[in-house]
C-alpha cells in the first residue's frame, strides 16, 4: 500500500480507484465537502460525497478509522493529523 502522512491534512483519504477496486463499502457523507489545497483553492478532484471505516494496525492494536474517498492519483491513503 502506498501511504502519505501528511501534517498539513486535518482528514484522512482514501483513493477512489482503490476503493472500487477493492469493493470496499462506501457510506454517504451527510454534507459534500469541497476539498481544499494548500494555497486555498479548490482541488481538483471536486466534491467529495462517500467515506468508509477501515481498521489502521498500529503495533498490534487496530484503530477504526474513517476515510474521505477522493482520487489521489499517486497515493492509496493519505493520513492527516488531527
Amino acid at each position: 500500500m502506498n501511504a502519505l502522512i501528511d501534517s498539513e491534512a486535518d482528514r484522512t483519504f482514501i483513493d477512489k480507484k482503490f476503493v472500487l477496486e477493492r469493493k470496499i463499502a462506501l457510506a454517504p457523507l451527510d454534507k459534500n465537502i469541497t476539498p481544499l489545497n494548500v494555497d486555498r483553492t479548490k482541488n481538483k478532484s471536486g466534491v467529495i460525497r462517500h467515506y468508509t471505516w477501515l481498521n489502521l494496525k498500529i503495533r498490534k492494536q487496530n484503530v477504526p478509522t474513517r476515510f474521505l474517498v477522493t482520487n489521489l492519483r499517486k497515493k492509496e491513503i493519505i493520513l492527516g493529523l488531527p
